[in-house]
């Protein structure tokens, strides 16, 4: 923390130490807690991610509006129109699919590599742990108290 937020935060956490304001050993035990939780991998359900990416396969493309009309000549310009809006739609169309391909592919290689982290958890019990981890924490606490 090289910001003044981060050196004010260090100054008050000394002084409060000097001060007896924390138990002993309450930083090793907040630290230790900390690596705990950043070192767990979140669990991460892939079968929906796959679902999503899978729906990135399907192209886009442009539908043809009907050329009809209740105007006399009209359905003469609905075709001519739709022969100019085709050429640029499929211009459109082919950077949209163009990067319709690559947001795929980096999100395939970002869940091939979601997948081949180890990960072996269950989240029913690590809240559990953690609670317990606090409990005992607060229970050394007041044994050196």
């Amino acid at each position: 923390m090289a910001d003044p937020l981060g050196k004010q935060l260090r100054d008050e956490v000394e002084k409060r130490r000097d001060a007896g304001l924390y138990p002993p050993g309450v930083e090793e035990e907040l630290d230790h807690l900390y690596e705990r939780v950043v070192a767990r991998p979140a669990s991460v359900d892939t079968a929906s991610l796959h679902r999503l990416v899978a729906e990135l396969a399907t192209p886009f493309y442009a539908s043809d509006a009907e050329a009809t009309s209740r105007v006399p000549g009209g359905r003469l310009v609905h075709r001519w129109v739709a022969r100019l809006r085709r050429r640029h739609e499929q211009q459109l169309i082919g950077q949209l699919n163009d990067f319709a391909e690559a947001v795929k592919n980096c999100l395939e290689a970002l869940l091939k590599s979601i997948e081949s982290t180890p990960t072996h958890d269950h989240p029913d019990l690590l809240g559990q742990v953690e609670t317990l981890e606090v409990q005992v924490a607060e229970l050394r606490r007041r044994i050196n108290q």
